[in-house]
Formats: structure tokens, C-alpha cells, sequence
């Protein structure tokens, strides 16, 4: 840009002007994921899980249970606590409850520990055992589960900034079943379908704008 000697200045649409005059203006606005005119597609950002209840399954394992509603296990790791869904447990050699990556399953007194074989939770989560409630597992339900996010396969962890707030649990435990994917693998497998015909019909139009700038390039270089 050649502004001369005069005196310039720029205004917030890029223009450069010199006494008064506009001389050029600036290039601006350009999106780092456009090449030329052509966007290079989108990027993803975050990952949103679809926490609709999925279906239960009995399994008639006194150690299973299952969320009827909104809210989460709490589970103590070496890493520290997380949140899950995940209701499929076990015991440990020190007769803990833990899953099958075993995380101790959290209530409100610690670890839940087996003491009997007469081993029952509630609906409302409280472990009886020998007739007698020895603890309540630790119930975790959110406003908005938007605040919460996904850790490996099945943990999950708060946002650092929580747009909603913690509530209490108004589910319902249901022991001997476990949930299963609320995923339907036919509708998965059309939405598969779809994008990769939306994928094609890209590839195709980037094709054929690349064989038009090809085609400028060598026959204008001609004339």
C-alpha cells in the first residue's frame, strides 16, 4: 500500500484515506479456515451427550442398579471423584462396592461396604442391610447437565464454570437392572448415511471449483 506524502487515515472498515481521499483499503475479515472463497468445512468444538433414559434390563445381580430418572452415581477413583450412570458393580477384595474400573461406589458415610448377604438398596438409595439402613448412596442430580462433561468412557466431571446448580435427586434407584443405551442403531445409521452423502456432494463441489480455478489459471494465462 503506496499512501503517498499526504496525511492518512484508517477508518474501522479498513479504508485508507489521504487528504481526504480513499487510496485502498485493507484486507480484512478473512476466516482462518476459508481458503480463497472455499470454507474448509467445520471443526467440533465440544462434545454434547444425549442423557435421555435408556431402557433397563434385569440382570437379577443383587449389585447392579439403575437410575429411573435424572441424577448420577458418585465414584472415588486414585484421580479423585467422578459422576456416572454406569450402575453395573461389583465387590472388591475388601467387600467395596466398585465398578468394573474399580472406582469404589461413593454413599453418604465412604465407600458402600457388603456386610451381609442380605444385601438391598431402596428406591431412594439407602443400603439395608440385615434388616437395618447402614448407609445411603451419594446422589448427584444437575439443573442443567450442560455444566457437567465427558471423562473417558463413562465419567464425567463439572464444567469449571457452572451455569446451573447441583439439585437434589428426585429419581428413583432400581436394583437388579442396569440401563442400557438410549442410542437406536437404525437411526444412527441413517443420520451415518446422510452425512456421508452431504460429505460426497462436498467433495464434488470442491472438485469442481478447483477444476474452474485450474482452467482460469492456464487459458487467461494464455490470452
Amino acid at each position: 500500500i503506496n499512501i503517498g506524502d499526504g496525511e492518512f487515515t484508517l477508518d474501522e472498515d479498513g479504508k485508507i484515506m489521504v487528504d481526504g481521499t480513499v487510496k485502498d483499503q485493507l484486507l480484512i475479515g478473512i476466516n482462518p479456515n476459508d481458503v480463497g472463497t472455499i470454507s474448509a468445512g467445520i471443526k467440533g468444538y465440544y462434545v454434547m451427550t444425549n442423557f435421555e433414559q435408556g431402557q433397563l434390563e434385569a440382570t437379577n445381580n443383587p449389585f447392579d442398579l439403575a437410575i429411573r430418572g435424572d441424577g448420577f452415581f458418585t465414584v472415588r477413583t486414585s484421580k479423585g471423584d467422578y459422576y456416572t450412570r454406569d450402575g453395573v458393580f461389583t465387590i472388591n477384595n475388601a467387600n467395596e462396592l466398585v465398578d468394573l474400573s474399580g472406582a469404589k461406589l461413593i454413599g453418604l458415610n465412604g465407600p458402600i461396604t457388603v456386610n451381609s448377604e442380605n444385601f438391598a438398596v431402596n428406591e431412594f438409595g439407602e443400603v439395608i442391610q440385615n434388616g437395618e439402613i447402614t448407609d445411603k448412596i451419594k446422589m448427584t442430580a444437575f439443573s442443567n447437565v450442560g455444566d457437567i462433561y465427558k471423562v473417558g468412557t463413562g465419567y464425567y466431571l463439572e464444567q469449571p464454570t457452572m451455569t446451573g446448580e447441583r439439585i437434589e435427586f428426585d429419581g428413583e434407584i432400581v436394583q437388579g437392572y442396569r440401563e442400557q443405551s438410549n442410542s437406536d442403531a437404525v437411526t444412527e445409521m441413517i443420520s451415518l448415511i446422510e452425512m456421508n452423502r452431504n460429505y460426497e456432494t462436498s467433495q464434488k463441489v470442491i472438485t469442481t471449483i478447483d477444476d474452474m480455478i485450474g482452467k482460469c489459471v492456464t487459458e487467461l494465462g494464455r490470452v
